[in-house]
């Protein structure tokens, strides 16, 4: 039983730390587009 309930808080930890990562590289991805854009536009 308490096998099962660590397994289960390590599956949910594991997703969000993916959900976390994917939206910290979401941000630096919008940032560094938002640097290109502003860039290309000072030219």
């Amino acid at each position: 039983m308490e096998m099962e309930l660590l397994l289960l808080l390590l599956r949910n930890l594991i997703t969000l730390e993916v959900i976390i990562v994917l939206c910290c590289r979401q941000n630096v991805y919008r940032s560094l587009l938002m640097a290109f854009l502003s860039s290309s536009l000072d030219r």
